[in-house]
């Protein structure tokens, strides 16, 4: 698995997810506290779902979703291109 140097890469879906929504957040210039605002979940439970030691629902997911302002799909996918280090990255 491919993944960027920004992360610890941890194999399993919690922390693909993890890597896509931290990635996310960070594209959009957030701090958990602010998504946290945005999306109406708890900073504690997106640093808990970021550091891969909680598994999001699907409702976590479509309201951090429509906090970054984005389709659910960016945060579940398997491949992605990071803005940040401009490298692909797939499973």
């Amino acid at each position: 698995m491919g993944y960027c140097s920004m992360y610890i890469a941890i194999g399993g879906i919690t922390m693909k997810y993890a890597i896509n929504l931290r990635h996310q957040r960070l594209l959009k210039y957030l701090t958990q506290k602010q998504l946290a605002r945005l999306s109406g979940v708890s900073q504690t439970h997106i640093s808990s779902i970021e550091l891969g030691t909680e598994d999001p629902s699907l409702k976590v997911i479509f309201k951090l979703a429509s906090g970054l302002n984005i389709c659910y799909r960016k945060l579940i996918s398997c491949e992605f291109e990071c803005k940040i280090c401009s490298k692909n990255y797939y499973d």
